[in-house]
This record gives C-alpha cells, sequence and structure tokens, in this order.
C-alpha cells in the first residue's frame, strides 16, 4: 500500500496517476497546480492545468477556494495511456490543508477505486510535502496515514511518499 521513491514511476496498465490539487484558478482560467505532484504533472502534460479546471467548472463547481470537490477522474486511462485523477487535499494554494476535506477526498478515491478492481493507481499521500503553506496547522502525517489504513483501500491502490516528503510515521506499520 506504501511506497518509497518516484510518483511518476512506471505502473502496470490500466493505470491512473492520481495528483493532489485545491480549487483555486489563475487569471487565465487554468486551476493553480504547484510545485508538488499536480507541479510535477502541468510540466509532463502541458495544458492539463486548463483541462482540469474546464471539467471542473462543467461540473459546476466554481473555482474561488472556498469549494470541496474531492477525488476526480480527468482522463480514462486505457491499454496505451495512462489516466488522470485529482484528490482535493485543500481548498486555497495560501491556506494549509484540512482535515476533512482529506478524509473526504480519500474516501471518495477508495470507493472508486474498489469499483475499479481492474485499474491500478498511484497516488502521493495528501496533505504532506510542498502545499503546507499558510497559517495553522496541517493535519500531522501520522493522522492522515492512519485514516488512509481504515478506510482499507484495496490492493489495486499504492500511496507514494516521495523522497524529500520524510519517512512514514510508525502507524504505518501498525496492525
Amino acid at each position: 500500500m506504501f511506497y518509497l521513491g518516484s510518483f511518476w514511476r512506471l505502473i502496470p496498465r490500466p493505470g491512473v496517476y492520481v495528483v493532489t490539487t485545491n480549487s483555486i484558478t489563475k487569471s487565465s482560467g487554468a486551476l493553480v497546480m504547484g510545485r508538488g505532484s499536480a507541479g510535477d504533472l502541468a510540466k509532463r502534460v502541458p495544458g492539463i492545468d486548463v483541462e482540469i479546471a474546464k471539467q471542473l467548472r462543467d461540473e459546476g463547481f466554481h473555482l474561488r477556494g472556498s469549494e470541496f470537490y474531492g477525488f476526480r477522474m480527468i482522463r480514462q486511462p486505457s491499454s496505451s495511456l495512462f489516466g488522470i485523477a485529482i484528490l482535493q487535499a485543500k481548498r486555497d494554494w495560501k491556506t494549509v490543508s484540512r482535515f476533512e476535506d482529506i478524509k473526504n477526498s480519500l474516501a471518495q478515491f477508495r470507493d472508486y477505486a474498489v469499483s475499479h478492481p481492474e485499474t491500478n493507481f498511484r497516488s502521493v499521500v495528501p496533505g504532506w510535502g510542498c502545499g503546507q503553506i499558510g497559517r495553522g496547522a496541517a493535519p500531522s502525517r501520522e493522522r492522515i496515514i492512519k485514516t488512509i489504513l481504515s478506510l482499507s483501500f484495496p490492493d489495486n491502490v499504492t500511496f507514494v511518499v516521495r523522497s524529500g516528503d520524510g519517512a512514514l510515521p510508525a502507524c504505518a506499520f501498525d496492525k
């Protein structure tokens, strides 16, 4: 379930890379993708920030930093192409993640993964890494890991702790 290393390591197809995002758009209409996994995706797939924002707006979201959209598939995987999904870890990129948003996004993700057992998913652990800026206390790593474990994700989901994001807390190894 947990893997320490590169998020972008190849996964078996059909496979989906799940990046953490927020609900703020730039003046250009593109979703703010940040410096973490979403920022990496934006560098690898030009225009994905516009595509994601358009899909969310088409679903009725205004993307002003106050909305919760949770987990969303952006591109379905195929036998030759990887899929892309987003998992909302915060609302406004300028603030720290809210635990309830992460928990609700994870629950939606788990439900989707359970209903798609033929698909392999790889996600960063939400709420860690580059995006923790702003005032307030970010959810603890231990609390997020315990939430992931309590949700009983299926075997087709892997969470990656990227280099520089820190080590897994001891609770990741508890039974």
